[in-house]
């Protein structure tokens, strides 16, 4: 515990450093840019999963699972960031306040991220031994009715 409070004192010693340097505004301006841009990636990368999706399965007629997880995995890095950059936001415009990090609004996003993100590892662990066994049964098939025509 106490390396983390000494990790956290040099850390805003740091921090006050630098900001001195470049000045305090850059750092809000900073941080302002990256809670309002989140989601902005967050959509982009939905629209490209979506299309490199619809691209193989059209070139391909297949179904590819593994892009199950990417749509969980971006909503909760849109609620987790999000919330944290607002909070870093906010403490920043509070000199360095905790008071953020224990508001409802933060609790609620940073849940929600690793509530979505747990959601999408156990389905997608589902879907993937789902989908497996069932390739697993199509070559036992494809293999027995190659054997029962050779004989």
């Amino acid at each position: 515990m106490l390396f983390g409070y000494d990790y956290s004192i040099a850390g805003y010693s740091c921090l006050s450093s630098v900001s001195w340097y470049f000045g305090r505004d850059f750092f809000i301006f900073l941080l302002s840019f990256l809670k309002n841009i989140v989601w902005g990636f967050v959509a982009a990368g939905l629209v490209a999963t979506l299309g490199r999706f619809i691209d193989l399965y059209v070139r391909e007629k297949q179904v590819y699972w593994s892009y199950w997880i990417v749509p969980f995995s971006l909503f909760a890095f849109g609620f987790i960031s999000s919330a944290m950059f607002d909070a870093l936001h906010t403490s920043l415009n509070l000199d360095f306040s905790i008071e953020p990090f224990f508001t409802l609004t933060f609790w609620s996003f940073m849940s929600a991220g690793l509530l979505i993100a747990f959601i999408g590892t156990i389905t997608y662990h589902y879907i993937k031994d789902v989908y497996n066994e069932s390739n697993h049964q199509v070559k036992i098939k494809g293999k027995s009715s190659s054997v029962i025509e050779k004989n």
